[in-house]
């Protein structure tokens, strides 16, 4: 369970948010809890969803004393404090957010929390959102719509806080609320907040003895001295190895397992680990399924782990029959989910490590490496090449991402790469920009602006390389490209249309495309088009926007008037 030092880390953590969304909104605010209170809205968004640029996080949240900072308006939010429409997934994403300012053990989040959230819940299912203004109206009726249409769209309600207890979602009101609407609640709570909270640690040591039957050893060649190992470890073996007592990760001899029984998990381990941490998830479930009722079977059942080590110390020991390895500055790469779980199983019950865990067993792979030799990316993206992954989660280590930091770093704008990867604190940068972002960015300028927003996925996936190509030509033109985009946003902003993200694409291609025609000059043509664009069903703009139709037919216009 997580602890006050958690509590109070996250404190810091919301803060820094909140410095660097400041540094663009200039909110009025007083130090300390309220700062915080706005830090945590961000916090959250960006390592639930990756939603790391100020302008997009803001638009995303409904939060009525939020909105009054940023707008002046005072809309009843109705329990709704964000609204997040993935498109790409289906999904739509609503939140409660409470902050406390102050820690308790036995604080639990409040099942009125989630009763009070489904007053907006239920304006949308009646069709009724003549109550509702501003932003939430907004949102409202764009759910509704989608829920209208032929797409299947799945809800998830997401109650999150850093009280210490998750709310009860097997409660019978909460289950009633589940079943009537069709919507899943997924409370977030400080232990899960907890998993998103990770600095570069100090190297992580451990040591171990396993038996000549249960390790192989491997060199890329005959003349290689660094050898890697693929072992079978017990899975309470896995628990010493990677908890947060330093002193029992030494402990490689020890024979009393109920020194485990209390133990965490050293988020340390996990910190090169590419995918996120994820709140609920099936797979978790079945992990935790067959160590319940199958532990002798759970090799076969897991796909295993793979752990990279700067140094690998391999000793014989009692007459040859086992093996001491002594691994140093270790990190998890793939099994992030596995090793969560294993973790979670063993604190849920003290009787699991010498019930249960004692008696599975975890197929790890070890391999020594250096880290300034790029194995570590490309170990972490192969490794991990699962469909549950999404590609820019594999492409977050690659080294043209890697390249792209720090190339741009020197030009003072923060890229990034990763969910809760601010850069440094200490540091001033003109402007941030997510590589999610930058890639569409890309894809837009190949003349694909229509598709920008829904292929997020196949950019980094089957499309990656045409849009980051090996002669590395968007890397000269990268800051002005980031630049460029960041002058549309303040364009838009500056007028009266609705700033919307594929607008922004679209402006992108049409200066690439049409230099001498004045940036407003576009604004006002592509406006102007969007409200003669005839369509058979009145939509949103967005989705109007993403007919390739539509650029046609825009493309057509300004060719004729150019003409």
């Amino acid at each position: 369970m997580a602890n006050i030092n958690d509590f109070k880390l996250l404190g810091l953590k919301c803060n820094t948010y909140f410095q660097a969304m400041n540094n663009n909104f200039k909110f009025k605010v007083n130090e300390g809890i309220d700062q915080e209170r706005l830090g945590f809205y961000f916090f959250t968004l960006d390592n639930l969803f990756g939603i790391s640029e100020p302008g997009d996080l803001v638009q995303f949240i409904t939060d009525t004393e939020f909105n009054k900072l940023m707008e002046g308006n005072a809309h009843d939010d109705c329990g709704i404090d964000a609204v997040f429409i993935d498109e790409e997934s289906k999904n739509i994403n609503l939140f409660n957010f409470k902050y406390r300012s102050k820690y308790s053990v036995d604080s639990k989040q409040s099942l009125n929390d989630v009763i009070t959230s489904s007053k907006y819940i239920n304006a949308i299912y009646s069709s009724d959102v003549s109550e509702l203004a501003g932003k939430p109206k907004l949102f409202a009726e764009q759910i509704k719509e989608l829920y209208d249409s032929k797409e299947v769209w799945k809800t998830k309600l997401y109650i999150v806080s850093n009280d210490s207890k998750p709310v009860d979602v097997n409660d019978k009101h909460i289950k009633n609320l589940t079943q009537g609407y069709d919507i899943e609640i997924i409370p977030v709570s400080l232990e899960e907040l907890n998993g998103f909270m990770s600095i570069r640690p100090e190297p992580i040591n451990s040591t171990l003895i396993l038996p000549n039957d249960a390790l192989m050893s491997y060199s890329e060649n005959t003349l290689a001295t660094a050898r890697s190992y693929i072992a079978r470890l017990k899975s309470s073996e896995l628990i010493r190895i990677t908890c947060d007592d330093e002193k029992l990760r030494e402990k490689y001899d020890l024979e009393d397992y109920d020194k485990l029984k209390s133990v965490k998990l050293d988020y340390a381990v996990l910190f090169d680990n590419v995918r996120g941490f994820v709140i609920k998830s099936k797979y978790n479930d079945n992990i935790y399924k067959s160590l319940e009722e199958h532990p002798e079977k759970f090799f076969m059942y897991n796909n295993g782990i793979t752990i990279v080590a700067e140094k690998i110390e391999a000793e014989p020991v009692n007459g040859q029959t086992q093996m001491k390895l002594s691994m140093s500055n270790f990190q998890v790469l793939n099994g992030g989910q596995t090793l969560r779980t294993i973790h979670n199983f063993n604190e849920d019950n003290e009787r699991n490590i010498q019930d249960y865990l004692s008696k599975s067993e975890v197929l790890v792979r070890i391999f020594q490496i250096k880290r300034d030799s790029g194995e570590v990316n490309k170990i972490a993206e192969y490794t991990n090449s699962q469909n549950t992954i999404s590609p820019p989660d594999l492409k977050s280590l690659n080294e043209k991402q890697l390249e792209l930091e720090n190339f741009l770093k020197e030009k003072g704008i923060n890229y990034i790469r990763k969910s809760g990867d601010l850069g440094k604190s200490d540091r001033k940068y003109a402007f941030s920009i997510s590589m999610v972002k930058f890639g569409q960015l890309l894809y837009s300028l190949k003349g694909y602006p229509e598709k920008a927003i829904s292929v997020k996925q196949s950019i980094f996936g089957k499309k990656y390389n045409e849009v980051f190509p090996d002669d590395r030509s968007y890397l000269d033109d990268a800051f002005n490209i980031i630049k460029d985009y960041m002058d549309i946003k303040k364009i838009y902003e500056d007028t009266s249309y609705e700033s919307l993200d594929i607008k922004h694409y679209y402006m992108i291609y049409l200066d690439a495309k049409y230099p001498e025609i004045s940036r407003i000059d576009k604004v006002d043509l592509i406006e102007k088009f969007i409200l003669d664009y005839q369509v058979e069903k009145e939509t949103t703009d967005v989705r109007k926007m993403t007919q390739t139709r539509f650029k046609d037919e825009l493309i057509d216009k300004i060719e004729s008037e150019l003409a």
